[in-house]
């Protein structure tokens, strides 16, 4: 048995990782890309890319659990 609700609201993701979050000015980072699975089946919801600012907004998502995997070159 699943219960899923109705409700739908945006998802905005900020991406940093140690590198960014202890270098000067704590630049976020950007050009990773943002998969949002929904975490019992593994359906992929959204996806994007980070903008300048390292952050990603979707809108209309449903709400729920979800896994969240950010990849970046050089990022880990």
């Amino acid at each position: 048995f699943r219960s899923l609700a109705e409700a739908h609201g945006a998802l905005r993701i900020t991406a940093e990782d140690e590198y960014t979050y202890y270098a000067e000015g704590s630049p976020h980072v950007t050009n990773a890309l943002v998969t949002v699975r929904d975490a019992v089946s593994g359906d992929v919801l959204a996806e994007g890319t980070t903008d300048g600012a390292g952050v990603v907004l979707f809108q209309d998502i449903l709400e729920g659990y979800y896994d969240v995997e950010v990849r970046a070159d050089q990022h880990i």
